[in-house]
């Protein structure tokens, strides 16, 4: 059974390389389509990885907090959420980052 099974796999490659061989253009652009489909799904996933799948790289990243703002005079409304929280005695120190 296993030689009838091998003739059969050799028998199957062999038309598709004569068959490959005949019809050049499509085998060309069926690898660069292959070849542009794995490029951009690599791209993507060396983007994705260290941002979303591969955990924070600091203790207790999993106490991070996204604090959204609004203007609301000459302070924000995350820092003027922040600055009583942070004078409360529960409230362990903490880190702002500013993004705009």
């Amino acid at each position: 059974m296993g030689s009838a099974l091998f003739r059969d796999l050799l028998r199957d490659l062999l038309y598709a390389l004569r068959g490959l061989r005949r019809d050049a253009g499509f085998f060309t652009l069926a690898l660069l389509i292959m070849a542009v489909g794995i490029g951009a799904n690599t791209a993507v996933f060396s983007i994705v990885n260290p941002l979303l799948i591969r955990p924070l790289s600091f203790e207790e990243s999993d106490r991070l907090v996204w604090s959204a703002h609004a203007r609301t005079g000459g302070m924000s409304a995350a820092r003027a959420a922040y600055v009583p929280a942070r004078r409360a005695s529960g409230i362990q120190p903490m880190s702002v980052l500013r993004l705009s």
